[in-house]
């Protein structure tokens, strides 16, 4: 049977299973492929002027054949092909007005006249000296289905897109060099999306401290928060916060240092994570992230106000190698966490072949051991392998090794049900360190009773049961509404 002789509706589900570079090979079999192919080959599209360097060219190539190619297609049959472009990534360059690459920009500027059905739109070194002048500007905020933009490296004129955008957008991303002061930017930008954005983040990029959202100025559909900044002072910033987005359910903050002692009511927060940022909070929060430099300065009932169900912490080599754990004092000063269901240490330090009650972190879990928690399930995610091994590539990770680390781990904890294990990447700067680390492999615990007392049982989950399981101890605590 010929395939193409499928219908449409089955034609649509097989190219939802090819990826792009498989739809393309489809696109060139024969003219019908062509037609039924081109709208998966064009759903997600990214543009470049540099090509980036391979074995065989070493050094970037600077080429605007790729653009050039683009444009030509969309403008020799817009009618066809602009509107099947939903999600957009420009990568800018400084050698844009160089021979074919003004070419291929001067084409690409008339083509995206056509190009109006795009949701999602990145673009990366958006700068007026990279060829994103205004004549782009206008183009791109022109754009009426827009739903989420992502700036990367940018300037003011970039900026402003987002003032001058004539669609409301759900989700905005802005990521800046540090110290090159491109990321210069207040929450006035925002205003014109008070009523749809969702999404939040700003990373690395340089929110005026002097301008803090403006009296009156509420986003109310604003659910995800997230602002990472090493010059950031927080004060002028964080109570306006909670007037500026009362329905925030998770939020993520991380600089330098800072610390605010005035109890702090958001009573919307499900998901907090804190990264050398300490804020007296007094009402219920039921994730908590903190890391390794974040306690100093807590207040010491923090967690007796938030009594988190999933509590996560980050121990560096220093907190692993002290006689007593750093984190501890605020732990134990706090009157029992009784909601706590799921713990998660994040290690600073790489498994390797030694036995797990010889090691650092095992101190660590045994002082935690002694807290009574009722823990549900506990997880221990360590730093990766710096040449990039993975559990099944070390030879020091042997599925023996794992197995005998969660049952010395299930052992210390008398209620835990499940024991994960897995990686994690702390980066205290990055637009790419997701902010929940889950687990790469999960432990299901058994206890058998007999004459000398309980014997503690582990197995492996299946790795398809890994996501349904990173999922339900995550949602614990979580109201069934």
């Amino acid at each position: 049977m010929d395939l193409l002789q499928l219908p449409q509706d089955i034609w649509v589900l097989i190219l939802d299973l090819l990826t792009q570079a498989d739809a393309l090979q489809l696109a060139r079999v024969s003219r019908a492929a062509h037609w039924v192919a081109m709208p998966r080959v064009l759903y997600q599209v990214e543009l470049r002027w540099e090509r980036a360097a391979t074995w065989e060219h070493p050094q970037p190539q600077i080429s605007g054949a790729q653009v050039l190619s683009f444009a030509s297609l969309i403008l020799g049959n817009p009618d066809t092909y602009a509107h099947h472009v939903k999600s957009l990534t420009i990568h800018w360059s400084p050698n844009f007005h160089l021979g074919e690459n003004y070419l291929a920009h001067k084409e690409l500027v008339r083509a995206l006249r056509h190009v109006s059905s795009v949701r999602q739109l990145t673009l990366t070194e958006a700068k007026s000296d990279c060829g994103f002048n205004s004549e782009v500007v206008d183009v791109m905020a022109s754009q009426d289905r827009l739903q989420c933009i992502r700036l990367d490296r940018f300037d003011m004129n970039a900026m402003s897109l987002l003032e001058r955008t004539v669609s409301r957008l759900r989700e905005i991303i802005l990521v800046a060099d540090l110290g090159r002061g491109y990321g210069l930017f207040d929450f006035d930008y925002l205003r014109p999306h008070a009523e749809t954005l969702e999404v939040f983040r700003a990373f690395a990029s340089t929110v005026s401290s002097k301008l803090p959202p403006t009296d009156g100025d509420i986003w109310t559909r604003l659910h995800t928060l997230e602002i990472q900044d090493a010059d950031l002072y927080f004060q002028p910033l964080v109570i306006p916060f909670v007037r500026a987005f009362p329905h925030v359910r998770c939020l993520s903050l991380k600089t330098n240092g800072f610390h605010l002692m005035e109890p702090l009511a958001w009573p919307s927060l499900d998901v907090v994570n804190l990264s050398r940022v300490c804020l007296n909070l007094v009402t219920p929060v039921r994730v908590v992230y903190l890391d390794s430099f974040t306690h100093h300065d807590f207040p010491p009932r923090f967690l007796e106000h938030t009594q988190p169900a999933v509590l996560s912490l980050h121990l560096d080599y220093v907190t692993l190698h002290s006689g007593k754990m750093r984190f501890l004092d605020l732990l134990t000063t706090s009157k029992g966490l009784r909601s706590l269901r799921y713990l998660q240490l994040r290690l600073d330090t790489i498994r390797g072949n030694t036995q797990p009650t010889d090691s650092k972190s095992m101190d660590a879990l045994k002082q935690l051991a002694e807290l009574g928690w009722l823990l549900h399930a506990i997880s221990l995610c360590y730093r990766p392998h710096p040449f990039g091994s993975d559990w099944e590539d070390d030879c020091s990770e042997t599925p023996a090794s794992r197995e005998n680390m969660a049952k010395s781990i299930a052992a210390l904890f008398p209620t835990v049900e499940l024991v994960g294990l897995g990686f994690h990447q702390h980066a205290l700067f990055s637009a790419s360190t997701p902010l929940v680390i889950t687990p790469t492999i999960w432990y299901r615990v058994r206890r058998v009773r007999d004459n000398t007392g309980d014997e503690v049982i582990v197995e492996a989950a299946h790795p398809e049961e890994t996501a349904e399981i990173n999922r339900y101890v995550e949602n614990l605590g979580r109201s069934a509404t």
